[in-house]
This record gives C-alpha cells, sequence and structure tokens, in this order.
C-alpha cells in the first residue's frame, strides 16, 4: 500500500528551517476515489447518451454538455456563449410556466426534485420532448437557491410510441363505442366483477359504466333476473371447462324497472400455465327481437286457433307450383278428405271438372292484384260428387320469401238450393200475380177515367190511390221477372247500332212529365248526332229511364237533370248529373245490390222497388259496357254508361242465355 507525506520547510532565520512531515494518504485516497466516481458518472452519463446541465440560480451563468446540446441538434459552440437564457430560448412558451412551478416548487421544500417534461425546439424547427430533472445542491448563506445540477433526456421517442398508442387506444375505444352491444371483460366469481365494460352499457340498462367497475356501487350479477342468474352459471361453467364459447340469452331490470332481453356471447381466457384469467365477451340488447317474436309467437297461435276453428274452409298452397301445405277442418268437413289425402296433392287436383278457366282467372288476379275472387266453381267431393264453391284468395310470402296463396273456400250448395227455391218462388209468384193484376189495373183505369160514370169524390180518391199502387206492383213484378231472367242468363241483348241522340231524344221527352211533377227539367246538353253505340235498344231505354227517374226523384225542386255524351276511348259514355245531396258513404257500396235503398224518409216517400240499379249493372254488362257513378255531399251525383262505340254499318248477331 502507498503511503503519500506531505512535507513543509518554513524558514526560521537565515540558519534555521523547520521541516514538518505530514501523513496525507487519506486525503489522497479520498481525491482518487472522487476523481475515480467523477470519472465513472462520466461514462455512465456519456454511455446513456444524457444531456447535463449545471446552473448557478443567482448569477445565471450555466453549463451544458455536449449531449445537451445535441439533443436540439446543436453541437456546444454553436450555441455559446451559454446561460439560463439558451434554454428559456429553446423551450417552448407553453412548457415555461409549468417548468417555472416546479421550480418554485423544489426551491420551496415542496418536492424533493425538478422534475419537468417540456418541448425543445430542434435545429431543424420540429420540437423535441426531453425529461428535465434537477435538484438544488446549495444555497447562499441567505438561504437563497445557489448551485443546481441536472439532466436532460430526449423522450422523443417515448412520446412518440405513447401517442401512437393513444391513437390506437382511441381507435380501439371507437370501435367499441360503435359495436351495437356492450364489451366487457370481467372475473369468473358470483358477481362477475366487471373490470372493464364500454359505454353502451348505459343504453342498455340505464346504469353508468361506473356503477359496474369493480362493484363500486352494483354488480352486473344484480342486475339480470334471478331466474337466469343460475342458468348462466351453469353454463358458463361448462363452458369453461371445456374452453369453449358460451351464448346466453337472459333477461335484466333496467333501471326504469322494467325487464329486457339481452344476448351474451364470450369466452375464457387462460395464461400460459392454464390458469383462468379473465372471461371476455359481447352482450347485445335483443329486447326489440325477442318482443318481436313473442308477438308472432302469439300472433301464430291466433292464428293457428282461427285457421282450425274458422267456420269457412281455408287452403293454402304454393303459388307457382300449386302444391297444397295445409287445409283446415271445416274445409276436411265439408270436403270429405282427409288432412294427409290433402296435403301434397295439386290445388286443382280437388276441383272438378271445368276449373280450368276458374284457375286462370285467378293466376291472373295475383298477377296482376295480389288477390282473386269471390269467384263460383265446382270441386270434387272425396266420393266423387260435385258440390258448388266460392273461392277467393290472396298472395303471401312465407319466411324464406316464397309466394304462398291463402283461398278461403265456402261451400255453397245450401245457398245455392236456397237460391234457387227462392228464384222459382218468385217466378212463379210473379208469372200467377201478373194476369189479375194486369186485370186490375185496367179496370181501375176505366173506373177512374169514368168510363162507368161518375162517382162521388171520396171514391174517386180511393180508386186512384188503388191504381197507382197496382202500377207499382206491375213495376215491382217487372223488375223481379227481369231479375230472375238475368239470375237464369236468360236474358236475350239483340245487339245492333243506336243513335245516341236519338234515343235521349226519346227518353227525355217520355220523362219530362213525370219530372215535371217534381219540378225539375231534364236538359240535353250539346250532343253529336253521329254517335253510335252497340246496344239492345230496349234495354238501353230500360236503364236511361231507371237512372233519369231515379234523378229527377232526387235532384232539388227547382234544378235540372243534365245529361251529356262524350267519346271515351273506344267506347261512348252517357252521364245524368243531379243536383241533390248526394249518396252517404255507407250507402256508395251497396247502391248496386238488390233492394238497396237508403234509409231515410225522403227516399220512402218518394218510392222504389231497390232492384232497379242492380239491374241496371246487369244489363249494361250484359251489353260489354261499365256503370258507375260519382257523388260530393251536398252537391249532388253523377251516374256514367259506358258502351262500345260501334260503325253505321256494324251488326252482331243477338245475344244472350
Amino acid at each position: 500500500m502507498s503511503i503519500f507525506y506531505e512535507i513543509r520547510i518554513r524558514a526560521i532565520d537565515d540558519h534555521l528551517a523547520l521541516l514538518m512531515v505530514r501523513n496525507t494518504t487519506l486525503q489522497k485516497q479520498q481525491a482518487i476515489r472522487l476523481a475515480d466516481n467523477e470519472s465513472r458518472l462520466r461514462a455512465i452519463i456519456e454511455g446513456t447518451h444524457v444531456g447535463t446541465w449545471e446552473w448557478n440560480v443567482q448569477t445565471g451563468e450555466t453549463r451544458f454538455n455536449e449531449r445537451w446540446a445535441s439533443i436540439a441538434g446543436y453541437r456546444l459552440e454553436e450555441v455559446a456563449p451559454v446561460s439560463i437564457a439558451t434554454w428559456i430560448a429553446l423551450v417552448h412558451p407553453d412548457d415555461q410556466a409549468r417548468s417555472a412551478q416546479a421550480l418554485e416548487k423544489h426551491f420551496n421544500g415542496e418536492a424533493e426534485y425538478y422534475d419537468c417534461i417540456c418541448r425543445m425546439r430542434h435545429k431543424d424547427g420540429h420540437w423535441v420532448w426531453v425529461h428535465d430533472r434537477g435538484r438544488l445542491m446549495s444555497r447562499t448563506d441567505e438561504g437563497l437557491p445557489l448551485m443546481m445540477y441536472g439532466t436532460h433526456t430526449d423522450i422523443s421517442a417515448q412520446k412518440q410510441t405513447e401517442a401512437e398508442l393513444k391513437e390506437s387506444r382511441d381507435q380501439f375505444a371507437s370501435l367499441v363505442d360503435n359495436i351495437p352491444g356492450v364489451t366487457y371483460r370481467c372475473l369468473n366469481d358470483a358477481d362477475w366483477t366487471m373490470i372493464y365494460m364500454s359505454s353502451e352499457i348505459d343504453r342498455i340498462t340505464g346504469y353508468p359504466i361506473s356503477d359496474f367497475l369493480n362493484n363500486k356501487v352494483r354488480t352486473y350479477a344484480s342486475i339480470i333476473h334471478d331466474e337466469d342468474n343460475l342458468r348462466n352459471a351453469e353454463l358458463v361453467n361448462e363452458a369453461i371447462a371445456q374452453n369453449m364459447p358460451w351464448h346466453l340469452r337472459y333477461r335484466i331490470r333496467h333501471i326504469s324497472g322494467e325487464e329486457r332481453w339481452v344476448y351474451e356471447q364470450g369466452r375464457a381466457i387462460f395464461n400460459e400455465q392454464g390458469q383462468l384469467q379473465y372471461l371476455d365477451g359481447f352482450v347485445f340488447d335483443i329486447n326489440d327481437q325477442v318482443r318481436a317474436e313473442q308477438a308472432l309467437l302469439n300472433s301464430e297461435k291466433r292464428w293457428r286457433s282461427l285457421f282450425e276453428l274458422s267456420p269457412v274452409g281455408i287452403i293454402l298452397n304454393e303459388y307457382q307450383s300449386g302444391k297444397i301445405l295445409a287445409v283446415n277442418n271445416a274445409f276436411m268437413s265439408f270436403s270429405g278428405y282427409r288432412q294427409d289425402e290433402l296435403v301434397g296433392r295439386l290445388y286443382s287436383d280437388i276441383a272438378a271438372s271445368g276449373f280450368d278457366e276458374v284457375d286462370r282467372i285467378i293466376r291472373t288476379s295475383l298477377a296482376n292484384t295480389e288477390h282473386y275472387g269471390p269467384l263460383e266453381a265446382d270441386f270434387a267431393h272425396a266420393r266423387g260428387n260435385r258440390y258448388p264453391v266460392s273461392v277467393s284468395g290472396t298472395l303471401a310470402d312465407d319466411q324464406d320469401g316464397k309466394k304462398l296463396v291463402w283461398s278461403i273456400v265456402e261451400d255453397i250448395t245450401e245457398r245455392k238450393r236456397v237460391d234457387r227455391m227462392k228464384s222459382e218462388f218468385v217466378s212463379t209468384v210473379s208469372h200467377e200475380l201478373r194476369t189479375p193484376l194486369t186485370s186490375i189495373s185496367a179496370s181501375l183505369a176505366m173506373v177512374k177515367n169514368g168510363v162507368f160514370g161518375d162517382i162521388p169524390e171520396a171514391a174517386n180518391e180511393m180508386i186512384a190511390m188503388a191504381y197507382d199502387g197496382s202500377q207499382h206492383l206491375t213495376l215491382l213484378i217487372n223488375d223481379l221477372l227481369d231479375m230472375e231472367k238475368l239470375s237464369a242468363g236468360k236474358m236475350v241483348m239483340n245487339l245492333a247500332p243506336l243513335n245516341v241522340r236519338d234515343i235521349l231524344h226519346t227518353v227525355l221527352r217520355d220523362l219530362q212529365v213525370y219530372a215535371d211533377q217534381f219540378n225539375v227539367r231534364l236538359v240535353l246538353h250539346e250532343s253529336d248526332p253521329h254517335l253510335l253505340v252497340m246496344a239492345d235498344r230496349q234495354r238501353l231505354v230500360q236503364v236511361l229511364n231507371n237512372i233519369l227517374s231515379n234523378a229527377a226523384k232526387f235532384t232539388r225542386e227547382g234544378t235540372t237533370v243534365d245529361v251529356r255524351t262524350q267519346v271515351n276511348g273506344d267506347g261512348i259514355t252517357l252521364s245524368v248529373e243531379d243536383h241533390g245531396l248526394g249518396i252517404s258513404d255507407e250507402f256508395r257500396d251497396k247502391i248496386f245490390t238488390k233492394f238497396s235503398q237508403a234509409d231515410s224518409s225522403d227516399t220512402r216517400q218518394r218510392g222504389g222497388t231497390g232492384l232497379g240499379l242492380a239491374i241496371c249493372k246487369q244489363l249494361v254488362e250484359l251489353m260489354h259496357g261499365e256503370i258507375g257513378f260519382t257523388t260530393v255531399d251536398g252537391k249532388g251525383t253523377t251516374f256514367f254508361v259506358t258502351l262500345p262505340a260501334a260503325a253505321a254499318d256494324q251488326s252482331v248477331p243477338a245475344s244472350g242465355g
């Protein structure tokens, strides 16, 4: 071991000197150790590439190492002479206040170290992030901060990584928050303790995320329906044991108290040692879906009940193939077939011969309007005999988009029998009444006209009433006979070209006397004298008489009934407009049905059989025309008849039953 001595000689006088020898080994060792420490520290600083600084707080004198300058892209001589102003010039203005606050806390003893992250302007113009650390090493005799030492570490790469990580986290958070459900991570415990949940939980449950994280306010298990909680635990534990995902449907209690349905899919997360760490998964709101499923199920139950209990027959078949898929009990009852004898067969198989035309009409109607009927047809009974039915139906889609046809089938055997009996009765009674009624009417007319001499005034009034009654009965019988002919298909039409204006002039002239009693004038507006229609003269006059007499009865007294003609494509339209009260909403759909009359005192007072317009409709259709009306409450009604136009040299044979 080396021993160091310090020798000092001090002269006392010209001939005497004092020799002083002192052992300095300890001081030398300390100096060596200090130099060694400084060398190691310098090596460490250089190795870690850290910038260093020394700062005299009182004078501002500052020393930086080369690395400190290189962090900002400079050589040390480029920033010389250096002082605290050098640092202030380079630091970002927004960070200076924060640095000053950190220094103040350190100088006041509130912080053991000065610690601040800030930005320095690089020589190239961009900003460099640095971690600035330092400590006050001495103070003045007055206690003021004096010497301070510290380091600058370039943390730009770390900041970039943090920024990228934050961006990635933000993207992930945005992605998760936009998933239509709750993303979660929880522990496998009885509470399903949530470590993470996405914000969608607020919407699904009404509770904020913070309520569930680490069970701060409530557990997730606490809002699950009690009946579902135990079952969920069993299914999850079974999935964990098999390392398989789980799929759950269960109910939760919303903050409002409402019970809502959710769907959960999740999986257990294990570490490398196979130990269970977390449960990760998703929870989706399926409340609307479940409610819709329940409503559909209830609807299907109601439909099944209606289907099975309906008193009329129902057939479900495929649109394209015609294959029967289902029939109800009512149809099996009157058709004589069993379910297994019908399902899989074609719809046409249960129809009697001659069904082809009906089937063509059905398919045309379904293609154009997606519904058909009602139509009358004959079906074949299981025993082989034919029976009449009324069929109507509509097109529908099943869950797979396949076209289906629902058909309502009504056995009208009894109705047909009753109709025949009624027609036969009406025909018999009408013919039996017509002859005596003709004699009665003629006799009353002669008595009324004084053929047998004068009669008392009182008797004359009674005879007039009887005569009017007989005329009304004659009209009713004629209408009944016409309706019977039409229903039986026995009405013969002699179609020929007819001059429209001539027909109208004749009808208006003959009816004006009738209209005069209501103080109404029948007016034919300008009409082309050359217009011809293809029609039966007698039946066209009958139709016009009926429409015009109704118009005269129901228009307001003192007004007109306006008659017009118009060419309408290949047809000619005759319109009759009155100025009455119009036709009520509830009566409009019934106006062309048998025995239909508006139930008002005005109608009853003016009379009518209730058959006239029903007869008119069938007569016009037999002449290949159309009849209809428009009406406005309080302003009146316009009836129109459109018949095929005819050429002057056109002629056709008679048509009818």
